[in-house]
């Protein structure tokens, strides 16, 4: 009877375990041949895209699951990554988005480009391959994306509140959130000194413009408050609780739970009246 239950709960994990895998609908993909889908977790991860491996483990991977296509002559990939959170995964879409030709395609967070989708829907981050570069191949591309997005749950990253109040959806497309040192060395090398050898950190970060003239806001929160004051003192500021300090560009808003409000550039008098206001 042991043994029966034992061989029992096997199999219902199994079960549980496969109802949790995406599947492709054939019907869905023009052109469709034969899909070979393959599964990778975090060691096995190392395998798959070597190097590439440390950034994904950073935000906090699971598993991935790997697509791999023929359809119309042609061998289409998608990578469909497990992460930990939809923060985590909206992390890793925010840093590997660049040159969009148009966002917003299927779901709210994605990039559309000539060779490549890719977008983050709930805890998963999606990217979808393009081989030809065309437009037959962009369309089976997004059949492909579309047909495992729909699978997805649709719970987005909680972003702060000061982007949601100071900003319009639209100017959020480039919002990023960068974690740990791989984190801001791939997604906002800019401030990679900033942040010298510290590791347990998460930041939001959005490059924006007024008058014409970019500037940069952000809200970094910290794992603990020795962090947080290491920050604070290896940028050369005081570390004053509640006070706004300016530095060589930046200027400091002093939060508590360990977080911090950062500006660089000729931010807006009116974002900055109300960062000292203390609104968020």
């Amino acid at each position: 009877m042991r043994l029966f239950k034992l061989v029992l709960l096997i199999l219902l994990a199994g079960t549980a375990f496969a109802q949790q895998t995406p599947a492709l609908d054939p019907a869905s993909i023009p052109g469709f041949v034969s899909v070979n889908v393959r599964q990778f977790g975090n060691e096995e991860l190392w395998g798959y895209i070597n190097g590439g491996a440390d950034l994904y483990l950073e935000y906090g991977f699971e598993e991935i699951h790997v697509f791999d296509v023929k359809a119309s002559n042609l061998d289409y990939k998608a990578d469909l990554y497990c992460m930990k959170s939809a923060a985590a995964a909206y992390g890793i879409y925010s840093i590997a988005r660049f040159r969009c030709r148009t966002s917003g395609t299927l779901t709210h967070h994605d990039c559309l480009t000539p060779y490549q989708y890719i977008a983050a829907k709930g805890k998963y981050y999606l990217s979808v391959s393009n081989p030809a570069g065309n437009a037959e191949g962009e369309q089976v591309m997004l059949a492909i994306a579309g047909d495992l997005l729909a699978r997805l749950p649709g719970e987005e990253a909680e972003v702060p509140a000061l982007f949601k109040a100071e900003f319009q959806d639209s100017d959020l497309r480039d919002l990023k959130l960068v974690t740990g040192r791989l984190g801001i060395q791939n997604g906002f090398v800019r401030w990679d000194a900033l942040f010298g050898d510290l590791s347990s950190f998460e930041a939001w970060i959005l490059a924006a413009k007024a008058d014409g003239k970019p500037y940069y806001v952000a809200e970094i929160r910290f794992n603990d408050g020795a962090d947080r004051e290491k920050f604070i003192q290896q940028n050369g500021f005081a570390g004053l609780a509640t006070s706004t300090e300016e530095i060589n560009g930046f200027r400091l808003f002093y939060r508590g739970q360990n977080r911090l409000l950062l500006t660089e550039g000729a931010a807006p008098a009116t974002l900055l009246e109300n960062l000292e206001k203390g609104l968020y």
